[in-house]
């Protein structure tokens, strides 16, 4: 991991997320949700609610850029925003159903930064096998000099470009 990332995380600044997750908090209680006074059983049901929803906010924000081949819809970036809070919102309840506070998604943050770091300097997702494509095949004893994911793709078609 890059020095500069290691020092911006040693100490984290969990502040405005506990401010932001204070009021996501505040807002559901005005709804009438407090999740610290339900049961058990409702927190699991009232999480899984939250992740069908998080599921249609994603579908929501899929929409607003042309993610398919046939879509010509323009990038809406007001939409993205709006849902990319709306997302943010279903993720902060679903934290709370669990009592994951802020210092506790930091942490799991930096461990889930460094191990992917970990993997990109081993090699794992930048490079696929010369001999078929694929990642961890066995073809090549150092896939760490083949062709780094996505090199030679055509996106207009997904098709792969020639050598």
């Amino acid at each position: 991991m890059p020095a500069s990332v290691i020092e911006d995380f040693k100490n984290p600044e969990t502040e405005p997320l506990k401010k932001l997750l204070s009021l996501i908090s505040d807002q559901q209680k005005a709804r009438g949700i407090d999740v610290s006074r339900i049961s058990r059983r409702a927190r699991i049901q009232y999480a899984s609610e939250c992740v069908l929803a998080l599921h249609v906010e994603v579908s929501e924000l899929a929409s607003s850029w042309p993610f398919a081949s046939w879509k010509t819809t323009p990038i809406d970036r007001k939409n993205i925003k709006r849902e990319l809070v709306d997302c943010v919102f279903f993720l902060a309840n679903i934290a709370a159903c669990f009592d994951i506070g802020p210092d506790e998604l930091v942490s799991s943050f930096n461990w889930v930064l460094s191990n992917n770091y970990i993997r990109i300097h081993n090699g794992v997702h930048k490079s696929r096998c010369p001999d078929c494509g694929t990642l961890d095949c066995g073809h090549s004893e150092s896939i760490t000099k083949s062709k780094p994911l996505g090199e030679g793709i055509n996106r207009q078609n997904d098709e792969p470009e020639a050598a």
